[in-house]
């Protein structure tokens, strides 16, 4: 069974990135080299993978998983 890509969609972008209008947000996507889709209105999505690959291994998306007691100590140092 293969892992589904984790998508997020406009809303979390806008937050993400400080863009608050679709057309800045897509500016913001291009500029970076994120890859991203378009629903049927126009506004862009994209996975955490593509936004994670653009820019590097920050971590400026928090992931929904729980993390682990490890990860979670090293945080703290």
């Amino acid at each position: 069974m293969s892992a589904q890509p984790e998508y997020l969609y406009y809303r979390e972008l806008f937050s993400i990135f400080k863009a608050y209008t679709t057309p800045k947000l897509m500016k913001v996507l291009d500029s970076q080299g994120i890859k991203y889709f378009t629903d049927a209105k126009g506004k862009p999505f994209t996975t955490r993978v593509a936004i994670e690959g653009a820019l590097g291994s920050e971590n400026i998306v928090p992931s929904t998983a729980p993390e682990s007691p490890v990860d979670s100590a090293a945080s703290f140092s």
